[in-house]
């Protein structure tokens, strides 16, 4: 089974000594798989989220310096063994952005936004009234500032205000993310309909902060709900998405690999983006192009497989 996994030059000589390693510690993704792991793909250049071709061009314009495919060549019985679990990129990518990331802020506001929201009984809480203020509103959350691509908010730093209550750009982004005002009342309901202001007080202090034990103890109130908003904040909401197999847009999360089964290196990006020998004429479609980069770079690895039978 060939995997791949994107890296920069800087790495290369520790993964040619060690093996690669199972040293992320992305917090979503450890809440779930309680241990490091080693993020690979059984395609170079997989999907939003988790494209090994990615991760091995993020920095080189930045820092100038060229990225790698780590190519890996697995018997099955091996991958079966150090695989701990697989998901859809997009799948994590969207638990990253619109669960872990906003959970926080939502333990701090959630309450008292929905005592504003019953308060306000508007019949369309769409029409309600939101001064959007130009100024940065810090909400502490975990691992945020290292996730992998930059979130696509204003330049400007903007925070809404709703009655005494301000919520952040990322929250308001997620409440259009939702279905608007509505339907976010209705996710509210689900959360905060059968607490009283001392049942909350006392769940929040008797619950460790900033980890995912205040969530899965929240959410154990709750039996039956509605299937779109059940295990919202919780890692659950993650792990009960957890693949069987792996497909083309899979971000598969193993043990450490050791270095025998490492089969090579393929240069693939410098400081001017995706080298020569694989870069796509400019006129493809984003979908061709990706198609065509991944069909030069399969043609790579079955040249070093051949070098080694």
């Amino acid at each position: 089974m060939i995997l791949f996994h994107g890296t920069t030059e800087d790495n290369i000589k520790n993964i040619k000594r060690n093996g690669l390693l199972a040293s992320t510690q992305d917090q979503w993704i450890m809440e779930v798989t309680k241990e490091n792991v080693c993020c690979l793909s059984n395609e170079p250049t997989s999907g939003e989220g988790g494209s090994p071709i990615y991760f091995a061009g993020r920095h080189s314009r930045s820092n100038n310096q060229n990225g790698y495919l780590v190519v890996i060549s697995l018997p099955v019985e091996t991958f079966i063994e150090k695989r701990i679990a697989i998901f859809d990129n997009k799948i994590i990518d969207d638990y990253a952005q619109y669960h872990f990331f906003l959970r926080e802020e939502f333990r701090q506001k959630g309450f008292e936004l929905y005592k504003t929201l019953t308060k306000i009984n508007a019949k369309n809480l769409d029409s309600i009234p939101i001064q959007k203020i130009e100024q940065r509103l810090i909400v502490p959350s975990q691992d945020q500032r290292t996730y992998y691509k930059k979130l696509p908010y204003s330049e400007r730093e903007l925070s809404y205000k709703i009655e005494n209550i301000i919520l952040s750009e990322h929250l308001y982004q997620f409440i259009k993310f939702i279905g608007g005002w509505n339907c976010f009342y209705d996710f509210l309901h689900f959360h905060f309909s059968t607490f009283s202001d001392d049942t909350y007080k006392k769940i929040k202090q008797r619950s460790p902060r900033h980890n995912a034990d205040f969530w899965q103890q929240f959410y154990q109130r709750y039996s039956q709900g509605h299937p779109h908003f059940q295990e919202w904040f919780s890692p659950l909401w993650l792990k009960n998405k957890m693949q069987e197999s792996a497909c083309k847009n899979s971000q598969i999360l193993t043990s450490s690999i050791e270095k025998k089964y490492i089969v090579g290196f393929i240069h693939v990006t410098n400081a001017a983006g995706v080298v020569s020998r694989f870069r796509p004429v400019k006129k493809h479609h984003k979908r061709q192009a990706r198609y065509t980069l991944g069909k030069r770079i399969w043609r790579e690895v079955y040249r070093m497989i051949r070098k080694i039978e």
